[in-house]
């Protein structure tokens, strides 16, 4: 997915928790009766967007079915499909949430097919592989993608998180570290240097 900058706002949240041990829990059962409202409110808005996306995902689908080598609609649909399931789960829809990134990735693979050596969506689809909890299978994906295209700093990055969660802490802070001399002043590149520090210290800093 070239607009990526919405997946990765979603990464320091996970990949800090890994770094520390942890899921931040706590947050969700703290404050008094008006947080409780402020949720109900939060619910109704992803369940807003989760219709809206539901209408996205539909149209691009027909898009797909009238013509199955249309590669650009086939990874808008697996944008889509990533995108509600991030908002499923958001809305603690653990199951909804798994058909999605299944889905995504089913539409990602068949572009893939078709665009083999896309690395912007071959990221995506580890990222995705990352969120079904299938994190070897994520690591090889990301992995290629550090082989075949070395300068793409989103790929060092998701490879770092995705090589954290399953404790390969030293393998990755040299991927960080990758990602961070690439670029030290963009956002990937901050993100990458925090990610390093954060596993460093064992500290975990929301984001």
């Amino acid at each position: 997915m070239k607009d990526y900058w919405k997946w990765l706002l979603m990464i320091p949240v996970i990949a800090g928790a890994v770094i520390a041990g942890y899921l931040i829990t706590g947050w969700l059962s703290q404050g008094d009766s008006s947080s409780t409202d402020d949720t109900g409110g939060q619910n109704q808005a992803i369940q807003l967007e989760i219709t809206d996306k539901q209408q996205v995902i539909d149209q691009t689908q027909a898009l797909v079915d009238s013509d199955a080598g249309d590669a650009l609609a086939l990874e808008n649909l697996g944008n889509a499909y990533l995108e509600l399931g991030m908002l499923q789960s958001e809305g603690g829809d653990v199951n909804g949430s798994f058909r999605s990134y299944k889905a995504a990735a089913d539409a990602y693979q068949r572009y893939l097919q078709l665009k083999p050596d896309d690395a912007d969506v071959r990221i995506d689809l580890g990222y995705t592989y990352y969120n079904l909890l299938m994190f070897e299978v994520a690591e090889r994906e990301l992995k290629a993608v550090t082989i075949a295209s070395p300068s793409n700093q989103r790929g060092w990055h998701v490879y770092g998180v995705v090589l954290s969660r399953l404790e390969k802490t030293d393998e990755a802070v040299a991927a960080w570290q990758h990602s961070y001399d690439l670029d030290p002043n963009s956002t990937i590149g901050q993100e990458s240097k925090q990610f390093m520090e954060q596993a460093g210290s064992g500290v975990l800093q929301a984001p």
